[in-house]
């Protein structure tokens, strides 16, 4: 009896060692695919929520800005080939304007320029605390045309991984020129970026504003909210000057006014509050959106110049509130 039940334990702790070494192969798989996987994930997510809310955008929203066929490579335009478009005056936003006496010169649609690169700003804005350690050391390198290291033995996995990801998408695109990773015991990122103006445009803060716009845009459909939408108009103030702002809404018959900094913003602080008071826009719908600020200055801020100042991760987790403040005419509190 003894010998059978010996012989019984035995057999269940080989099946269990089996199970278990299944589990271990099954974890390391998971382990080393997971950012792989997390990618495609995310990408075929995103595509069909993208393809259904463009359908629900176009039968029930109200018109939006004409985006044009995105460019094939991205190039450096002259100055006076930048794509402008002209608007027509029964544009939701540039009505609400002209009625605060505000002409729309033109606007540029960066966004179809940027359009094959959507990918890497949307990464960059989803994973950005761990790649904003590489982003402020690779932005410090664009004036030289060198290679550069930069050391991560001390970084973070996550903050490691997310970087070598991000530099290996740009090196895909032709941002990077040169680029590779050293493991242990060196723990090197080497690098040269491209010189290309536009390049360098996109990576010190261009690609901020082209996600935090899809962003916005994407949380309101996925809301549902009515909305119309212009981005970097360029506007004839009352007193005569021009003014470029980054995002103007129009939500209920109200203007929803939004700027964007990823680098010094404080010089501007004073300026938009005047252009705010000017356009007569409410303190609740004005916006300033920062990519690196903490939390405690943002607020205090925020009452000290009339003007709502979040930085990504406020913004990220205050979007429902938000559109709710906008859409039910309720006094947000940052």
């Amino acid at each position: 009896m003894f010998t059978w039940i010996k012989k019984i334990l035995n057999q269940k702790s080989k099946d269990l060692n089996r199970i278990a070494d299944s589990l271990d192969l099954l974890t390391s798989i998971i382990k080393n695919e997971n950012e792989e996987m997390e990618k495609r994930i995310y990408e075929s997510v995103y595509r069909r929520l993208s393809e259904e809310m463009l359908f629900q955008a176009n039968h029930h929203q109200k018109p939006q800005t004409k985006i044009e066929p995105p460019l094939n490579k991205l190039e450096t335009k002259k100055e006076n080939d930048t794509e402008t478009t002209k608007l027509s005056d029964s544009n939701p936003v540039v009505k609400i304007l002209q009625d605060k006496k505000v002409s729309v010169t033109k606007f540029q649609n960066e966004v179809a320029d940027y359009e094959a690169y959507s990918a890497i700003y949307r990464y960059m804005g989803d994973k950005y605390s761990d790649i904003s350690r590489f982003l402020k050391k690779l932005k410090s390198t664009l004036n030289s045309a060198s290679t550069k290291k930069i050391c991560v033995k001390n970084w973070t996995d996550r903050e490691i991984s997310a970087s070598c990801q991000l530099a290996s998408m740009l090196y895909k695109c032709g941002m990077l020129e040169h680029y590779h990773y050293h493991k242990s015991p060196s723990f090197e990122m080497v690098f040269r970026a491209s010189r290309n103006p536009k390049i360098i445009n996109f990576l010190t803060g261009k690609w901020f504003e082209l996600y935090i716009t899809q962003f916005i845009e994407q949380n309101l459909r996925i809301s549902r909210t009515d909305y119309s939408i212009l981005t970097n108009p360029l506007i004839m103030l009352p007193t005569g000057k021009q003014f470029e702002m980054d995002i103007v809404l129009e939500i209920n018959d109200k203007m929803v006014w939004m700027e964007i900094k990823s680098g010094e913003y404080k010089s501007y602080l004073s300026k938009y509050t005047s252009i705010g008071n000017l356009l007569a826009v409410e303190p609740e719908n004005r916006f300033l959106i920062l990519s690196d600020e903490t939390e405690a200055s943002c607020v205090s801020l925020s009452k000290l110049y009339n003007i709502n100042i979040l930085n990504l991760e406020m913004l990220k987790t205050n979007m429902n509130s938000i559109i709710r403040s906008i859409s039910y005419n309720l006094e947000m509190a940052v």
